[in-house]
């Protein structure tokens, strides 16, 4: 599976989306699918959308680590002071946030949403609070993954 493109017949118009959004996407997705879901059209739904974000996901990860490491090759590591280290931290944070931050027109979301009724729920036993722990932090991370009841 390849990562949706605009002439895809699988994929919606909308607004545009940055490197950060689908990196932080397909992290939720993946998390998400490692939980029981409610029914098994949202286990094939967000399987289907956390498959479509992977490669993406995977290179976007493998560049932001690219940029720490091209930042860190500048310096002398054995011999920085703690303020030396937390200026080249800032420095690599403000890169990757440049790059997090740059548009992507080759790339459109999936026409699929991931509703409230898909949402992992708790589940019966001692620890099946588990299950359906961080629900809002996924939500929050899917961005225009996720539809809003309509009410």
């Amino acid at each position: 599976m390849t990562a949706p493109k605009k002439d895809d017949k699988n994929v919606d118009a909308q607004p545009e989306t940055t490197n950060g959004e689908i990196l932080a996407q397909w992290r939720q997705l993946a998390i998400l699918v490692q939980r029981a879901l409610p029914s098994l059209d949202s286990d094939l739904r967000a399987g289907r959308m956390a498959h479509m974000y992977e490669a993406e996901g995977k290179l976007l990860e493998a560049i932001r680590n690219k940029i720490s490491l091209d930042t860190l090759a500048d310096f002398d590591l054995k011999k920085l002071t703690m303020l030396e280290g937390e200026k080249i931290n800032g420095s690599i944070l403000a890169a990757q946030a440049k790059f997090d931050g740059q548009v992507r027109v080759d790339w459109e979301v999936p026409k699929w949403r991931i509703t409230r009724a898909d949402l992992p729920k708790e589940k019966d036993g001692d620890s099946g609070w588990k299950n359906g722990a961080g629900v809002g932090a996924i939500v929050a991370g899917l961005g225009n993954l996720f539809e809003f009841p309509k009410d």
